[in-house]
């Protein structure tokens, strides 16, 4: 009876074992899976970034206004086309993580759009001419300073969403053996 039981408790044993070795090879397996699937994205995202010109190198030509409307139009470029990439091969966290930082670009994105006026030297020239004609001697100059700081500060914000979402896209592929910088 004791050898049965001794047999019983080495077939479990053995059993046991195997299902650990298992689980664990897959999981092993699984991350080697993540890994690639997630360096994929990671590197379609830089090739996007690498295909669009920053939206802060002003280089003087034009308005500033066309250029912050351009530089609005390529951040919502850049977001639609990261959006196609498929994340279903890649971890739920890290597909979560890429997502959030697609989500702050776009937000972003929408805070440029909605720049103040910037308009030319001309027609703030004016402006400010007719409104002093008409009593305003500041020509609407605090206005537009506020206008412009508070436009500014949400700029700011999203400029820190965005970094910050991105650490947590690089601390989810760190999780997974993926360094960004490689």
């Amino acid at each position: 009876m004791n050898d049965l039981r001794s047999s019983i408790r080495n077939i479990l044993k053995n059993v046991f074992l195997w299902i650990a070795f298992l689980t664990l090879s897959l999981s092993v397996l699984g991350c080697g899976g993540s890994s690639a699937s997630i360096k994929a994205v990671l590197q379609r995202d830089h090739a996007l970034a690498q295909k669009i010109q920053s939206p802060y190198n002003y280089s003087g030509s034009g308005s500033l206004d066309e250029y912050m409307d351009g530089s609005a139009q390529t951040i919502f470029w850049y977001v639609n086309e990261a959006r196609k990439f498929d994340t279903n091969s890649v971890p739920a966290d890290f597909a979560v993580a890429y997502r959030e930082h697609l989500a702050a670009w776009e937000n972003h994105g929408q805070i440029v759009a909605n720049h103040p006026v910037f308009g030319t030297f001309t027609s703030n020239f004016f402006e400010g001419f007719v409104r002093g004609l008409m009593g305003d001697l500041t020509g609407g100059a605090f206005e537009k300073e506020a206008l412009f700081n508070n436009w500014a500060a949400q700029v700011d914000r999203s400029n820190q969403k965005i970094s910050s979402t991105w650490r947590d896209v690089e601390n989810c592929a760190l999780k997974y053996g993926v360094s960004i910088s490689e």
